[in-house]
């Protein structure tokens, strides 16, 4: 058996990691079409199971204090449980190993009565518990895509959609702002991956707790008020898809204009350049023999330093209006 590519995950691989809201590392999901092929796809219909093998087009190797493109690098291979009933598939993380171990998975809807067709992922998760299936979902008043998977007799390709009444005020980002303002954050928490996310809660907050903050918000603008001073957030541009994502952002307040860009992509041998390096996202890969190796997993540009310190600048600005003598500590 190949072993797994280290650090990698592609297609519903990387959707079981999404499912199971794993925060720790930036999980994209990536084409068959684009970065990666399908050497092969069995379907068991007998048994209910689906195994494939995929190839990545190259890995970018930063051993040594090198930058090197592998075009030859280890194949994935995933195993599937699955079950449908009526218009709901059910698909079990399956180990390879240990294939009886199909007790936790996440859920699909579609219209097709067989595996292959076009499936909508749910956002739930299933588990199996004394041989019933218990599903969890989760709610989501503002969700930014949706994702699909289409299944054939050669290949499974995965693909994500827009929403195109998603609401950018309500989304993690504008939180970050708002913390960035106040003076309470993290630098390295701030990223423009959030654009794309919007948390319940945050949801709940900025309607709630902050209507007397928070004079407009719709899907590309956000008007709020910290103390006196009157803020604008405006989206420009945003595009999360595959392989790659990218948008700006401006924050106008009496004149002052913050801005912030944002550009995501999956590895290429386009990107495995040392003049991309500074904004490499790091990941490890295992060879055939076991052994380690440090790779460059995505180039990622954004200007959260600058931005950050953009904002900063303007809580100074509207303090010193408020006290002349008063200095931030």
């Amino acid at each position: 058996m190949k072993k797994l590519l280290g650090g990698m995950t592609f297609g519903l691989a990387a959707m079981a990691l999404v499912a199971c809201g794993d925060s720790s590392s930036t999980v994209s999901l990536t084409s068959s079409e684009s970065l990666q092929e399908t050497d092969y796809l069995t379907i068991d219909k007998d048994n209910q199971v689906v195994t494939y093998l995929t190839s990545a087009k190259g890995v970018c190797l930063l051993d040594n204090h090198k930058i090197e493109w592998n075009s030859d690098p280890l194949s994935s291979v995933a195993s599937f449980k699955y079950e449908i009933s009526k218009d709901t598939l059910y698909w079990f993380n399956r180990s390879l190993d240990k294939p009886s171990l199909d007790e936790t998975g996440f859920v699909f809807t579609g219209d097709s009565k067989s595996v292959k067709g076009t499936w909508k992922f749910t956002d739930c998760t299933v588990k199996r518990d004394d041989g019933d299936k218990v599903v969890k979902c989760k709610t989501s008043k503002n969700k930014a895509v949706e994702t699909y998977v289409t299944i054939s007799g050669s290949s499974i390709i995965t693909d994500i959609k827009q929403n195109p009444n998603y609401n950018f005020g309500y989304s993690e980002f504008v939180h970050d702002i708002l913390n960035i303002l106040d003076n309470d954050y993290k630098l390295e928490d701030v990223t423009g991956d959030h654009l794309f996310e919007s948390s319940d809660e945050n949801f709940d907050h900025f309607s709630e707790e902050h209507s007397e903050k928070f004079k407009s918000i719709n899907n590309k603008t956000a008007e709020f008020a910290i103390g006196q001073r009157k803020f604008e957030f405006v989206l420009d541009t945003a595009f999360s898809g595959i392989p790659s994502s990218m948008a700006s952002v401006r924050v106008i307040s009496e004149g002052d204009t913050c801005a912030f860009n944002y550009e995501y992509a999956e590895m290429t041998k386009s990107y495995c350049k040392d003049k991309y390096s500074e904004n490499f996202d790091e990941s490890v890969y295992f060879d055939a023999d076991d052994e380690k190796h440090d790779i460059a997993s995505a180039y990622r540009n954004e200007n959260v330093g600058e931005f950050a310190k953009c904002l900063r600048n303007m809580v100074k600005e509207e303090a010193s209006k408020e006290d002349p003598k008063k200095e931030e500590k």
